[in-house]
């Protein structure tokens, strides 16, 4: 069973969903508990809140809270947080924006996040992961790329063998049958079209991969404070230890690997 201290309680910070002090009845509020300032002084007065599990929040809107401690938080959207985030895991589509520090668990978004800090001397191991959901959506369409050409690829070798032959047999295709000069005729023609295709399918590519660089090349996550060794920092599939204490680091990645600005 873990415990709060009554000095560690803040006005809206996410506690736990089975939450007790001597009989005082919490309420809850969509699987979890936003404790008032009311409340924080009937813990105060009993001294310690005892939890049994972490909160399980889940919302498809925008998440607004001060602080948060030993919970599951999931949103559709965007998350902002004013206070501490401790022994907590953040799943959100969109943006997170976090005021105080990330102490231990895991912040994971498909935008962008912004930190006040990261991490403590004291503190086990953060998670700050960044899917960028832009670039995800690209990576789909370069595989789809890449199917239809292996595809034009392997039809293509289909009509190398008539246009070996073509070469072959020189001025000597005069005398073939007309219909057999017209077989060979729809096959070159199919020849050139797949390779024009495969062309342009290439150029997508190329296009494509630029984009994700681009996209890529964005501050993803920004942190204004210090960040600590034992932080791991994960952009799209790319990822980075902090091994040394630093100050106002904003990561990206660029050439295929993570960097600091």
């Amino acid at each position: 069973m873990l415990k709060l201290r009554a000095n560690e309680l803040k006005e809206g910070m996410v506690v736990a969903s089975d939450a007790y002090v001597s009989g005082v009845s919490i309420p809850v509020v969509r699987g979890g508990v936003v404790l008032s300032q009311t409340y924080i002084e009937k813990i105060k007065k009993h001294g310690v809140a005892f939890i049994d599990n972490p909160v399980n929040v889940a919302a498809r809107q925008n998440i607004t809270m001060e602080s948060a401690s030993f919970a599951i938080i999931k949103t559709d959207g965007d998350l902002a947080a004013g206070g501490d985030i401790i022994d907590t895991n953040i799943v959100a589509r969109g943006e997170v924006k976090i005021g105080g520090k990330i102490l231990r668990g895991q912040v994971q978004t498909h935008s962008r996040m912004v930190l006040g800090g990261c991490g403590s001397e004291e503190s086990g191991q953060v998670m700050l992961v960044v899917k960028p959901l832009e670039s995800q959506e690209l990576m789909q369409e370069l595989f789809k790329i890449d199917t239809a050409v292996s595809g034009l690829v392997e039809e293509r070798e289909g009509f190398q063998n008539i246009i070996d032959l073509i070469k072959k047999l020189g001025k000597a295709i005069d005398q073939l049958p007309q219909d057999k000069r017209l077989e060979f005729a729809k096959g070159v023609k199919r020849f050139k079209d797949i390779e024009a295709e495969v062309a342009a399918l290439e150029s997508k590519k190329s296009d494509i991969k630029g984009e994700i660089d681009r996209l890529l090349s964005i501050r993803r996550i920004i942190v204004n404070g210090d960040i600590f060794p034992g932080t791991i920092v994960s952009i799209a599939n790319k990822s980075l230890t902090i091994t040394a204490k630093s100050s106002r680091l904003s990561f990206c990645v660029k050439g295929s690997k993570i960097v600091t600005e």
